[in-house]
Parts: C-alpha cells; structure tokens; sequence
C-alpha cells in the first residue's frame, strides 16, 4: 500500500507507473526523508514520537498545528502514537505534494481545512 501510495503521488504523468525522471525524484526524496528520520530518532527506536515527529516535520521545512500534528500522529502512526520509517515516508510526500501543488503558497498560507480533509481522510 505505501508503494502504491508513492507511485500515485509522484505520478504526474497520470500513467500509473513512474517514468525514470518520476523514479529519481521519488528515489532523491526517499534518501533525504530517511536520513530526516533517522536523524530525528533521537530515542533510537526505529520509530518517531509525537515530539521527534514534529522535529522531523521542521527539518523537512513543514510546520503544522498541534491539532494536526496529532491527526497525523493518529491517522499514520501506529496505536501506540508512534510512527514508523514507512509511515513517515508516505505522511511526508504527501504533505511535500500537498504543499508544492498548493499554488506557490507556503506552509504557513496553506488552510487548515484543506489539511484535514486531505491528510484524514
């Protein structure tokens, strides 16, 4: 599920499959979004929590609300609250789609309806 996931959002050329420039990109964000976990995994767990999840969040150059934070934490971590390297990857290039296709608009511009409905549903 999460590889079909990252095929659905780096496909820009709506094919169902990644074209190299698709695979290089989605690969290029894979290594930079691991070494983020990893380095924010400050427990050593092999897992994030809700605090080394927001850092990981702010080192990708991502600010959300608290209340958003814990949707996410919710919605993609495990019932323990914490989130896993997989997990993370498919929260974090959707959150990186969302924000690039949300027409030059930063972060901080981006609705916070918009977010709910989008990454909760």
């Amino acid at each position: 599920d999460a590889c079909r996931c990252m095929v659905a959002l780096m496909d820009t050329s709506v094919t169902g499959r990644l074209n190299s420039s698709e695979f290089i990109r989605l690969w290029n964000k894979v290594i930079i979004y691991k070494d983020i976990f990893f380095q924010t995994d400050v427990s050593r767990t092999g897992t994030l929590s809700l605090t080394e999840l927001r850092n990981a969040l702010v080192a990708s150059g991502m600010r959300v609300s608290d209340d958003m934070l814990n949707l996410m934490a919710l919605r993609y971590g495990a019932s323990s609250g914490h989130m896993t390297l997989e997990s993370f990857i498919s929260l974090i290039l959707r959150l990186d789609c969302m924000f690039s296709e949300s027409a030059g608009s930063g972060p901080d511009q981006m609705s916070n309806r918009w977010i709910y409905v989008s990454m909760y549903t």
